[in-house]
C-alpha cells in the first residue's frame, strides 16, 4: 500500500466534517461571497466534526447492521503491516470482501452530514441564533 492510498483514506474519513461544516456555514446559498478561513483552521474544524460523526455513526453501524474491523482499518491507515507484511493480507481482505458495505457506510455518512448541516442551518437561521451567538454565525459577513 502506498502513501497515496493512506492520503485518500484519510480524506474519505475527513470528508463528512468538510461536508457538515460547509453545508452549515453556507446553507443553500453557494453563490454568495464567503469569508475564507486559513486552511489550518478549515482542516481542524473539519477533522473535529468528522471524528464526532464517526464516533456516533460507527457504533450504530456495528450494533444494528454489520461489524467493522477497526484493527484492519488502523493497519491500513498507519501503514504498519508487521514483519514481512503479515497483516496486510488480512487487512486488505477485511476491506475488499464486502466493498459495498464500505461504500454504503461512507455514502450514508456523507448524506447524514449534509442533512445535519442543512438542518442546523435552517434551525439557526429560523430562530435567528446566528445574530445572538457569534459561534453560530455563517460565512456571510456582509449579513451581520
Amino acid at each position: 500500500m502506498s502513501l497515496a492510498f493512506q492520503a485518500l483514506a484519510i480524506f474519505a474519513l475527513a470528508l463528512p466534517g468538510i461536508i457538515l461544516k460547509n453545508t452549515y456555514r453556507n446553507g443553500f446559498f453557494w453563490d454568495r461571497p464567503r469569508q475564507a478561513l486559513p486552511i489550518t483552521e478549515e482542516v481542524a474544524y473539519s477533522l473535529v466534526l468528522a471524528c464526532a460523526l464517526h464516533a456516533v455513526f460507527a457504533p450504530v453501524v456495528v450494533k444494528y447492521f454489520w461489524p467493522i474491523d477497526f484493527q484492519a482499518l488502523a493497519i491500513l491507515l498507519l501503514g504498519q503491516y508487521g514483519k514481512d507484511s503479515e497483516h496486510l493480507g488480512a487487512a486488505v481482505n477485511a476491506i475488499t470482501s464486502y466493498p459495498w458495505r464500505v461504500f454504503l457506510y461512507f455514502i450514508v455518512l456523507y448524506a447524514i452530514a449534509a442533512a445535519i448541516g442543512y438542518g442546523s442551518h435552517a434551525i439557526v437561521r429560523g430562530l435567528r441564533l446566528d445574530r445572538r451567538v457569534r459561534f453560530l454565525r455563517f460565512d456571510h459577513q456582509w449579513h451581520y
